[in-house]
């Protein structure tokens, strides 16, 4: 679930990666990604070609926002219980 939201924003809300500050290309694999589905005429594939190049990157990053959901502080215990996967 957290993958698809994330998903959701990059492709129609703009959020954007900072390759430089994360010393990663997965923002120029989102553009790459994006322009490929515009080339193929198929726009709304976008989050498609994006996952196929890019669904590591994306998985951690919706794990990482996850586990900051669970803990409101450092140190402090569970916001909400369950089990991520």
């Amino acid at each position: 679930m957290a993958e698809e939201q994330l998903l959701e924003a990059i492709v129609y809300e703009g959020v954007h990666s900072d390759d430089a500050g994360n010393r990663n290309d997965l923002q120029a694999r989102i553009v790459a990604a994006c322009a490929e589905a515009q080339r193929m005429q198929t726009p709304w594939y976008a989050g498609n070609y994006i996952m196929d190049t890019c669904k590591e990157d994306i998985h951690e990053l919706a794990m990482g926002s996850a586990m900051e959901a669970l803990y409101a502080e450092p140190n402090a215990p569970p916001v909400v219980t369950g089990i991520i996967q």
